[in-house]
């Protein structure tokens, strides 16, 4: 055989690390994040900066949270009602890191989905930062936009 003939690829549905709730939960808390762990699948931590608090949802392979896939950092900001959706479509285009929205009571939501690949634990600590700076600057966003700005002109 050619050396240079293409090798098959071993089947696989799961191309990352076999990682756990508590796999992930001792990761959070090696990056010094008080983790609270509710139930299978749903942690939260608080931003201490910006007082919110940060849901984090895993995802497993057909819902057995033995193998996490996924995970979804999440933040509701309640009170947010004076946000329309000009001012989270604003966002969306300029920052597109995570994404915003608002829930179905018109709350502001921020959200950022998290495959687990090869490389997730090394990567995790940017990931993580850098959805709470997101979340920090939203939140600075909302206050100022509630305080000094009119909402945008609805299109016709």
């Amino acid at each position: 055989m050619d050396d240079n003939s293409p090798q098959p690829i071993p089947e696989t549905t799961y191309p990352g690390p076999t990682l756990t709730t508590a796999h992930i939960h001792q990761l959070f808390r090696l990056l010094e994040l008080d983790c609270m762990l509710h139930e299978e699948g749903v942690m939260t931590f608080l931003d201490h900066e910006s007082g919110c608090r940060i849901a984090v949802l895993l995802r497993g392979v057909d819902d057995d949270q033995e193998r996490i896939m996924s995970m979804q950092l999440r933040t509701g900001f309640a009170n947010s009602r004076v946000l329309e959706v000009g001012h989270v479509n604003a966002w969306n285009r300029k920052y597109r890191w995570c994404r915003a929205y608002l829930d179905g009571d018109g709350d502001a939501s921020l959200e950022m989905d998290i495959p687990i690949t090869a490389d997730f634990p090394d990567l995790l600590r940017r990931q993580v930062e850098g959805y709470i700076d997101s979340v920090r600057c939203f939140d600075n966003a909302m206050r100022a936009l509630v305080h000094f700005a009119p909402p945008p002109e609805r299109g016709g």
